[in-house]
C-alpha cells in the first residue's frame, strides 16, 4: 500500500488528469510508475522444510495419531493459512506487519467490506473504500470468486487499485483488476468481501483469523459472483446482462459447456469453497447471467458431471459434500490446483461433515501427506496407496519421506490414486494384450506366451493369513520414523530384477525364475530399479471370505528392498521399490490361460507326507505308496532315506558329474530300503534294478496285478484339501520276468501262467533304473514343495519329518510345485516394517 501525499495533507481533494489522481489539497499527481517500480515482486511461497532423517513427528490427522506417543496435537485450529486466492508468489510470512495507513486491527468477530461505486465511464480508475462490520451485524453483501493470476496466470502485480479519500495505491494482478472494473454497479454502491483487498496481506496474525472464518464469510453472503475472465465477462454501463437459469444456458459454438467448466478457474481448489458454501451463484458468460442456487443444481444428472473436468460442481451450492468422507471428497477434487500442495486437502475440510480434521499450517508438506497416507491405509484398508507411493524414486517426496506415502509431489500420481479404476478383468486383458506385443518375438521363438496368475488358498492357509491376520490387522505407523507395519507374506527373494518397457502407463517389471518369468505391472513412477541382492517379492492378502479353493484371494504384490543393504542393521525392515495388484508368468503355449498358485499351509503338507509315510494310506483308503516299486514295504517309511535322497537328486543344480553322483546316491539308498531276501542288483551300466522272488512271496503276488498292462496307476494324493483332484497318474509297464538263464520278457505282453504257481522256486523281475526315478518324481512332490522352506537342507527336512515341524514353522505356506521350482519359493507369513 503506497500513500503518494504530502505528510502534511490532512483533507485530501482528488481530481483527473488523463486517468491519473492528483491532489490538489497537497498539489501532488500519483507517480504512478515509481510507485509500481518500487512495489515488491510476490516472492515464491516459502513452506515449511521436510523433517529429519526420524524425527518426523508425524501428529495429524487426529483420526490416526491422536495418542500418547504423538504429543502437542490438540485439535485445535491452524495457526495462519494461505489466503483462499492467494496466487503461487503470495507473500511469506512476516512477524512484524507493516504499518498500514488503511488496516487497522480487526477484532474477532470483525471483518472488512469493500464499496465500489457507480461510475460512468468503464476507463474510469478502480476505486474503494473499505469498512469494518461485526460478521452478526453488517449490510447485505455478496462475495466474488475468482482466480489472481486468470487462465492465462500472469500473477505481476502491475495493475492500481484506488482505496479510501487518499486513493491509496495497491498493485494487483491484471485479472483482479478487471474482476473490479467488471463488478462495479451501474447506480449506486455495491458491497463485496474480495479477498486480496479486505484481508491485509501483509499481517499474518490478521491472514491466518480472516482465513479461518471464511467459511462463515461465504456462507452468511447473499451471493458469490463467479468472475472466469475478460474474455467471458468484459464491463459496461450502457447494457444489462440477460439473466437466466444455469440449466438453460447458451453458450456460443465456439465454447461447449464442458470447455467452459475446463476452464482454468475451476481448477483452483479454493474456489470448490467457495461456491459450495455461498447459498447463490450467478455466473456471468458472453453477456448473460446464469444463476445457480441448491434447486437449480439439482437439475443435472450426477453422470453429467462426472464427465466434465470438476465432477464437485454436482454440489453447487450444497454448503457440503453431503455426508462423503474425505476420500471421496478427494476423489472428486483430485483434478484441482494449488499453489501450496497443502490446500489439496486444506482447502475441503470445512465442507466435510462429522470430519474433527482442522488445517495445520505449521505442517509441512511431507507431515500432511504421510498423515492422509496413514489414513487412507489404517482407516479405509485401501492398499492401493501402495501402488501410487514414491517407491525408492530419486525424486520422491522429499529425501527422508517414507517410500510407501502417496507421492505429493507428482500432481499426475495424485490424479491417477483417484481416477475411477478399471475392472480388474479389462486391466489385465489389456496388459496381456501389451505383453504379448512387447515380447512378440521372445515369445514366438520359445513358442512361449503370457497368462494372468494368482494364488489359492486352502482352507487352513486361508484362515491363517487372511482371516485372523489380514494386512491391516494391528497396522501402525511410526511417528518418529514412519515406518508402516504390516501383515505380508514373503514369496521369495528376487536374484533378477528387469525394468522394462512402460505400457499403459504403467512400469513393467521381469523376475526371472528357472525356466520361466513373473510380470508385474506397477503405475507409472520415476524409479531407478535397485541392483544387487537385498530384493523380494511379497504379497499382502485381504480376507473375502472364501475358504479352499473356491476363489483367488485378492492380493497386493510388493517388491521390496531389505535396509540391510543399505548398511542398516535389523530384520524385516524395508523399502518399497513398486506394488502391483497383477501378476503374469510366462507359459507354455499349450498351458491353460490361467495359472493358479494352489497355496498350503506347510503343517498340511507335512500331515499329508506323514500318513504316506507311517499310516500308508491316505484318508478315502487306497496306498499312498505305489505298490509295485516298493518291494516288501508295508508303508513308505522306510523308503524315506530314498525319497529325500531323491530331492536331493532333483534339486541339485545341473551338473553332469554331480547329477551321476546323485543319482548313484539315489539308487544306493533305495537298494538299503529293499530286505536282503530280494538280492536287489543294478546292472553294470546302472539302467536296470533286478529282483529275485522266492515262492508264495507278497510282491509276486503284487506283480500279477500288471500282467498284460499296459500301464501302471500310480496312486497318490497331492492335497489333503483336494483328494479328488490329481489322485493318480499313469506310468508305462516296463517291469520284464524271466526264468533262470532265460530271456527278458516284458509283463505287458505275456505273463507266466505259474506266476503265483509252485513250480517256480525262483523267478527274476526287473525294472528300468529311469522308471523308479519317475514314480519318486510323482511321490517326492510333497516333500520337494516343502524342502524351500528350510532353504533346501535335505538334512532340516529329514529332522522334521521324523521329529515334527517347530513354533518358526506355523505361519509358513508351500505353493504350487512348479512355483516352487521355478523361484524356490516358500511363503512366510511375518509382520515386517516399510520405510
Amino acid at each position: 500500500m503506497s500513500r503518494w501525499h504530502d505528510g502534511s495533507c490532512r483533507v485530501p481533494n482528488i481530481v483527473l488528469e488523463d486517468g491519473t489522481p492528483r491532489c490538489t489539497a497537497c498539489c501532488i499527481l500519483c507517480p504512478l510508475q515509481t510507485l509500481r517500480s518500487s512495489h515488491p515482486r510476490n516472492p515464491a511461497l516459502t513452506l515449511p522444510p521436510p523433517e529429519e532423517p526420524g524425527r518426523l513427528n508425524l501428529r495429524w490427522p487426529p483420526s490416526v495419531f491422536n495418542s500418547p506417543a504423538n504429543p502437542g496435537h490438540d485439535g485445535s485450529a491452524p495457526s495462519a493459512g494461505p489466503v483462499p486466492a492467494t496466487p503461487p508468489n503470495s507473500p511469506t510470512k512476516t512477524n512484524n506487519p507493516p504499518t498500514s495507513p488503511v488496516y487497522g486491527r480487526l477484532a474477532p468477530q470483525e471483518f472488512r467490506l469493500a464499496c465500489l461505486a457507480a461510475v460512468s465511464d468503464v476507463d474510469f480508475p478502480v476505486h474503494m473504500t473499505l469498512e469494518v462490520y461485526d460478521r452478526d451485524n453488517c449490510p447485505e453483501y455478496e462475495t466474488v470468486s475468482y482466480t489472481w493470476g486468470g487462465e492465462d496466470e500472469d500473477y505481476t502485480p502491475s495493475r492500481p487499485i484506488y482505496i479510501g479519500p487518499y486513493w491509496d495505491v495497491v498493485f494487483q494482478p491484471r485479472n483482479c483488476w478487471e474482476m473490479l472494473r467488471f463488478i462495479r454497479p451501474w447506480r449506486g454502491v455495491r458491497m463485496v468481501w474480495v479477498d486480496a483487498l479486505c484481508i491485509n496481506q501483509t499481517d499474518v496474525e490478521e491472514r491466518g483469523a480472516q482465513v479461518a472464518t471464511m467459511g462463515d464469510i461465504y456462507r452468511r453472503c447473499s451471493r458469490v459472483i463467479v468472475y472466469l475472465g475478460p474474455d467471458l465477462a468484459a464491463p459496461s454501463t450502457t447494457t444489462f446482462a440477460q439473466r437466466c437459469s444455469l440449466g438453460e444456458i447458451r453458450l456460443s459454438s465456439s465454447l461447449s459447456f464442458r470447455q467452459l467448466f475446463a476452464r482454468k478457474y475451476f481448477k483452483r481448489v479454493w474456489v470448490i469453497q467457495e461456491l459450495l458454501l455461498a447459498p447463490r451463484a450467478v455466473i456471468h458468460v458472453a453477456g448473460v447471467d446464469y444463476a445457480v442456487d441448491r434447486a437449480i443444481a439439482s437439475e443435472f444428472e450426477t453422470d453429467f458431471w462426472h464427465s466434465t473436468a470438476a465432477p464437485w460442481l454436482q454440489f453447487l451450492t450444497q454448503e457440503s459434500f453431503a455426508n462423503r468422507e474425505i476420500y471421496d471428497v478427494l476423489r472428486l477434487t483430485s483434478n484441482s490446483l494449488s499453489s501450496d500442495p497443502r490446500d489439496r486437502i486444506f482447502a475441503i475440510l470445512a465442507l466435510i461433515q462429522g470430519t474433527s480434521w482442522q488445517p495445520d499450517y505449521s505442517l509441512s508438506p511431507q507431515q500432511v501427506f504421510v498423515g492422509l497416507s496413514a489414513h487412507l491405509l489404517i482407516d479405509r484398508h485401501d492398499a492401493t496407496v501402495l501402488l501410487h507411493s514414491t517407491g525408492v524414486s530419486p525424486g520422491r517426496s522429499g529425501p527422508h519421506s517414507p517410500s510407501w506415502a502417496l507421492d505429493w509431489q507428482s500432481q499426475q500420481g495424485w490424479r491417477r490414486y483417484f481416477a475411477l479404476p478399471e475392472s480388474k478383468g479389462e486391466r489385465q486383458r489389456k496388459t496381456i494384450t501389451e505383453l504379448r506385443t512387447v515380447y512378440s518375438n521372445r515369445f514366438t521363438s520359445l513358442n512361449r506366451n503370457v497368462s494372468s496368475v494368482y494364488f489359492e488358498h486352502s482352507e487352513r492357509w486361508h484362515d491363517l493369513v487372511a482371516t485372523k491376520r489380514p494386512w491391516h490387522c494391528s497396522m501402525a505407523v511410526d511417528t518418529m520414523t514412519g515406518a508402516l507395519s504390516i501383515h505380508a507374506a514373503r514369496i521369495f527373494s528376487i536374484e533378477k530384477l528387469s525394468h522394462h518397457k512402460r505400457i499403459s502407463n504403467m512400469d513393467l517389471y521381469e523376475v526371472r525364475g528357472a525356466g520361466t518369468s513373473l510380470f508385474l505391472a506397477s503405475p507409472q513412477r520415476d524409479t531407478a530399479v535397485p541392483s544387487g541382492r537385498g530384493l523380494y517379492l511379497y504379497a499382502m492378502w485381504t480376507s473375502t471370505g472364501a475358504s479352499g479353493f473356491d476363489s483367488a484371494v485378492p492380493a497386493t504384490y510388493l517388491i521390496l528392498r531389505s535396509l540391510n543393504q543399505r548398511g542398516i542393521s535389523g530384520s524385516g525392515m524395508f523399502e518399497l521399490v513398486a506394488a502391483s495388484q497383477d501378476l503374469f508368468v510366462e507359459v507354455q503355449n499349450s498351458d491353460p490361460a490361467n495359472s493358479p498358485v494352489a497355496i498350503e499351509s506347510l503343517e498340511e503338507q507335512m500331515e499329508l507326507v506323514q500318513t504316506w509315510l507311517w499310516e500308508g494310506r491316505r484318508p478315502r483308503g487306497s496306498p499312498l505308496f505305489g505298490p509295485f516299486f516298493f518291494p516288501g514295504a508295508k508303508s513308505g517309511i522306510g523308503f524315506l532315506p530314498a525319497a529325500l535322497a531323491f530331492v536331493r537328486y532333483l534339486t541339485t543344480p545341473a551338473n553332469p558329474e554331480v547329477d551321476a553322483d546323485q543319482s548313484k546316491e539315489f539308487i544306493s539308498r533305495y537298494i538299503e530300503c529293499i530286505p536282503e531276501r530280494y538280492s536287489p542288483v543294478v546292472s553294470e551300466n546302472g539302467d536296470w534294478l533286478t529282483l529275485s522272488l522266492k515262492r508264495f512271496d507278497d510282491f509276486r503276488e503284487r506283480l500279477q496285478h500288471i500282467v498284460r498292462e499296459e500301464s501302471i496307476i500310480v496312486s497318490y494324493c497331492a492335497s489333503l484339501n483336494k483328494p479328488s483332484v490329481g489322485e493318480y497318474k499313469k506310468v508305462p509297464n516296463r517291469w520284464e520276468w524271466r526264468r533262470k538263464y532265460r530271456g527278458w520278457k516284458a509283463l505287458k505282453d505275456e505273463g507266466p501262467s505259474f506266476l503265483l504257481g509252485d513250480e517256480v522256486t525262483t523267478l527274476h523281475v526287473r525294472v528300468p533304473v529311469e522308471q523308479l526315478k519317475e514314480v519318486f518324481a510323482i511321490y517326492c512332490e510333497p516333500l520337494e514343495r516343502m524342502l524351500p522352506a528350510f532353504q533346501g537342507s535335505i538334512e532340516g527336512l529329514g529332522l522334521a519329518i521324523a521329529d515334527g515341524l517347530l513354533p518358526q514353522h506355523r505361519h509358513i505356506g508351500v505353493p504350487s510345485l512348479w512355483f516352487a521350482r521355478a523361484f524356490g519359493s516358500y511363503l512366510r507369513y511375518e509382520q515386517i516394517r516399510i520405510f
